[in-house]
């Protein structure tokens, strides 16, 4: 191993308070942005967020869950199931359902649905399926309170339903 040079200088450790070579400020202390620099990013974030609101007002419709996918009834031969439901706005109303022996659904506003339990009349609906085995439906209706009444129309046999697709509610 050599020994250094009589006349050459010590090594030495930077000191922590002087400044790094070419940084022009102590470690430690960052240097201050200017605030103009920012307005570009401001900028930019009010129109992304101007942007995501207006997408989200343009697809204003909203599908409402009124009975869920895989919900099953036993509707008694001649008896019936109800969903009554409202809508603030116009809405189409569709599921998809099975049925061992067959319904019959009925759309009612509330005095017809009154009717109907009083009388057994359904002439006051104001939409109905046909018969339905398997199969899916779909009605517009208006805005309002609306009941849903699924028939078993055999008088002999009652009849399981399966909803296989959600009965939905999807706002104009």
């Amino acid at each position: 191993m050599s020994a250094p040079a009589p006349n050459a200088p010590a090594p030495t450790k930077p000191s922590a308070a002087s400044p790094a070579p070419g940084s022009g400020s102590p470690p430690g202390k960052a240097k201050k942005i200017p605030w103009m620099i920012w307005i570009p990013f401001i900028v930019a974030a009010v129109i992304v967020i101007a942007i995501v609101a207006a997408v989200q007002l343009s697809s204003s419709s909203s599908t409402t869950t009124l009975e869920s996918q895989g919900t099953s009834w036993q509707i008694p031969s001649g008896s019936y199931e109800v969903v009554s439901f409202s809508i603030s706005k116009n809405a189409a109303i569709s599921a998809t359902v099975q049925s061992t022996n067959g319904i019959v659904v009925y759309a009612f506003t509330p005095t017809a649905y009154n009717d109907y339990k009083s009388a057994g009349m359904t002439t006051g609906s104001s939409w109905t399926s046909g018969p339905i085995v398997t199969g899916s439906f779909s009605v517009s209706l208006a805005a309002g309170s609306w009941y849903f009444v699924f028939v078993s129309p055999n008088p002999a046999f009652s009849t399981s339903v399966l909803f296989t697709g959600a009965l939905v509610a999807t706002a104009d």
